[in-house]
């Protein structure tokens, strides 16, 4: 005789916006009992139960390294069943679904900010205080030796050893070269701190929107300033419309080494009749923009000269070169409210910013 309880306002709930269940992408995608099972007991063993789980701090598509190669990054809360040691031919399996199944989940629809009020049952036990050095479980101290976000270990000094309670970010590392490489980091209560960026005070919610799943964490907020500073930026965006519906995307990089410092998509907003490619790419170079001019506000940054590149030849020419806006019957379909926007936050900014054209694709 089978029971069937009905489950009504589950405490078990997602802590992001776009977040899911691991579970429910293998459940959903036809794989074999035996690999449902297997992708199961190695999730049960490193105590990750939702995609929010797996992804690095300040991230909303990169997967933890470790949890690809099968190793435990946090701990959890949580009560879980004991696992014994798999066998190592079952992170095969592992790997496979979340490149062929959870990885493309979320690069479709990214993880979002955190839903108030939701808790992560995660816990670090590697963290990181205001001078950007590195506790590891409260026995060993991390110091940055360059610029490269790479941390070794340091001498047993005394004066080096700071007080537990300064360590107030959760970092997210991986081993590399006998030490060290910062992946995201993030204030433990994930209040705002020092340095971080107040994303929600003082932007209007429509920059905010336009902005998407952007969040940056305290190392990158510092290397955004100290690029611009010494005109080593780069912005890219790139947009799209289908079926009236449009989305943009955009990244912000160094120049010298290519380094990808921000990353992060968005919807674009408009009436679905007159929603054209257009629109998409210039609310992704206006993204870049607004971020650009705040952080250029904020820390009274007086000059910096940033490229954006963009493939869209006319919104070069009518927004970024400060062209005359078209005049024709309707504005809508001139999109001059956009337009608009960005001259504004181009005239009314000390930062030089050139928009230059790309090809959409490549030939060899």
């Amino acid at each position: 005789m089978e029971i069937e309880v009905p489950i009504i306002d589950s405490k078990y709930t997602t802590t992001r916006i776009n977040d899911f269940y691991l579970m429910d992408v293998v459940k959903n995608h036809g794989k074999s009992e035996q690999h449902k099972i297997i992708f199961n007991q190695v999730r049960l063993s490193l105590q990750l139960e939702t995609a929010s789980d797996i992804v690095v701090i300040g991230s909303g598509i990169t997967i933890h390294e470790s949890v690809v190669e099968g190793m435990s990054i946090r701990h959890s809360e949580k009560i879980w069943p004991k696992i014994c040691k798999y066998p190592r031919t079952w992170k095969k399996v592992w790997q496979n679904i979340l490149k062929n199944h959870v990885y493309p989940l979320i690069c479709r629809n990214p993880l979002g900010r955190r839903i108030c009020n939701k808790k992560t049952h995660q816990s670090w036990t590697i963290y990181m205080n205001e001078n950007k050095d590195i506790m590891n479980d409260g026995e060993v101290y991390y110091r940055r030796k360059t610029r490269s976000l790479l941390y070794y270990p340091v001498d047993n000094d005394e004066e080096l050893r700071m007080d537990k309670l300064q360590y107030v970010y959760n970092a997210d590392v991986v081993l590399k070269d006998n030490g060290y490489k910062l992946l995201g980091v993030k204030h433990k209560q994930g209040a705002m701190n020092g340095e971080e960026m107040k994303l929600e005070d003082d932007i209007s919610p429509w920059i905010n929107r336009n902005w998407g799943t952007l969040e940056i964490s305290p190392p990158q907020y510092w290397m955004l300033k100290y690029n611009m500073r010494k005109d080593n930026l780069i912005g890219a965006s790139d947009g799209s419309v289908k079926d009236g519906k449009g989305s943009h995307s955009y990244c912000i990089t160094t120049k010298d080494s290519d380094q990808v410092l921000v990353e992060a998509v968005a919807p674009v907003d408009g009436h679905s009749e007159f929603m054209v490619s257009y629109r998409a790419e210039s609310l992704g170079a206006l993204a870049i923009i607004t971020l650009l001019c705040w952080i250029g506000k904020r820390f009274d940054i007086k000059d910096g000269d940033v490229q954006i590149h963009v493939d869209n030849m006319e919104t070069v020419q009518t927004l970024l070169k400060k062209k005359h806006v078209k005049n024709t019957v309707s504005s809508l379909e001139d999109n001059i409210d956009v337009a608009l926007e960005v001259h504004h936050q181009l005239e009314t900014s000390t930062l030089k910013i050139e928009g230059v054209h790309v090809k959409s694709t490549w030939t060899m």
